[in-house]
């Protein structure tokens, strides 16, 4: 008597459609490319603002030019390694995708002289947020976070990487569903370990507890980020349990809603906290204030755009189409965050440098008053001066602020 044959359950056959996974296998390809054009974008658009964002970058410049070629390229060998891979000669898609990655992989070795001294900036870059040293930079802190924004790409790849293995060894993708599952989830976390190492090293140079809380919530931040993923992972592995859905939905809300708060005000200073407990409106702003409220809004929506599946009508829409609207809107706000964030980062450091200089100048006083031997007169006429100074830049465009009051404007946020 032959052993009864054991059939997956419906949801599972139907996460490893061929309308499931070859829609996440296509994404992709696509997906980068449009993060790379529209940070050709924000680039742009700080040149049109004048904002001196190079020297938060540690560049010379960045050229858009590169970085529209590179979007060119991607294009260009994606269309024609797909279009003759699948109507040319017949391949599947997964073979077609495994052509154009292998053909990426070997251009590295070639020797391209487009955009080589780019090409080693950005590889050199990825190294550091790879295995970071003992101290992290703010370009290094805007690349992981840029991570954080494709870590549903990077379930569509661990997705893909798992097609192609079943491929290879002439199984259906199913049988590996548990094992992708796991691979899925690892994939979708590595940005968000990245980005609690990188503030574990800053905590650890942080000279008090005051400024160390604020690098703590950071963490509690990208930590946050974990719960959804292997909730997920784990609802997917058959852990069961009448309110998981609630679970889920209770860690992606909390996740959402934190990262919403700290945009806000930690990524773009909008809001600062001081020590006696009061809060300030950031002041100098580069671009007009409705954009900031139509960002706070737009942010807000796509913070919670997984979300969308749930509107009504979204039922009648396939799950591909709905996984793309969340990728490319998460794209959008992070090209959106990325202008946001580099302003505030060259005005906190702008006010760091006008500060530190007020307290050389006022240094210089000091001493030239002592000096002097003039008593007391020089260094009354040294603090009165100080203080005009003071009350003159509080008052200006530029809103100056006493670090003495700051509690998060000085630490990576």
């Amino acid at each position: 008597m032959s052993p009864a044959i054991v059939r997956p359950p419906q949801w599972k056959v139907a996460l490893w459609a061929k309308d499931s996974i070859e829609p996440a296998m296509l994404r992709v390809p696509l997906i980068v490319v449009t993060f790379i054009a529209l940070w050709a974008v924000n680039v742009w658009l700080l040149d049109k603002l004048r904002m001196p964002y190079t020297f938060v970058l540690n560049v010379k410049q960045i050229s858009i030019s590169f970085v529209l070629g590179v979007c060119g390229i991607l294009i260009a060998l994606y269309s024609i390694i797909m279009t003759v891979s699948i109507s040319g000669f017949g391949f599947s898609i997964e073979t077609g995708i495994m052509f154009f990655y292998t053909t990426l992989f070997a251009a590295h070795f070639l020797p391209w002289s487009f955009g080589a001294e780019h090409q080693r900036a950005f590889y050199r870059l990825f190294r550091m947020v790879l295995l970071p040293g003992h101290t992290i930079t703010f370009p290094e802190v805007l690349l992981a976070d840029a991570l954080c924004s494709v870590s549903k790409l990077l379930k569509d790849f661990g997705t893909t990487a798992v097609v192609i293995y079943a491929a290879f060894q002439r199984q259906d993708v199913i049988v590996y569903h548990d094992s992708a599952m796991i691979i899925v989830a690892l994939f979708a976390s590595i940005p968000f370990w990245i980005r609690v190492r990188q503030c574990t090293i800053q905590l650890e140079s942080c000279p008090d507890t005051i400024a160390k809380i604020p690098v703590m919530l950071n963490i509690l931040k990208y930590m946050s980020s974990f719960p959804p993923i292997w909730l997920t992972a784990a609802a997917s592995l058959g852990y069961t349990h009448p309110q998981m859905p609630q679970l889920i939905t209770a860690a992606a809300v909390i996740n959402s809603l934190y990262s919403f708060l700290w945009d806000v005000i930690m990524d773009w200073g909008l809001l600062t906290f001081t020590r006696d407990g009061r809060v300030l409106r950031r002041q100098r702003l580069y671009l007009p204030l409705i954009s900031y409220v139509l960002l706070v809004a737009v942010n807000f929506v796509l913070r919670f755009s997984w979300l969308v599946n749930r509107l009504p009508g979204a039922d009648h829409l396939h799950s591909s189409i709905i996984v793309l609207v969340i990728e490319v809107g998460e794209v959008f706000r992070r090209a959106l965050w990325n202008i946001y964030r580099i302003e505030w980062e060259v005005i906190s450091q702008q006010e760091k440098a006008l500060e530190k200089e007020k307290a050389l100048s006022l240094s210089g006083l000091l001493s030239g008053s002592g000096s002097s031997g003039n008593g007391g007169g020089g260094l009354g006429e040294a603090a009165s001066t100080g203080s005009s100074s003071s009350t003159n830049t509080s008052s200006g465009g530029a809103s100056l602020r006493s670090p003495s009051t700051l509690v998060f404007s000085s630490v990576d946020r």
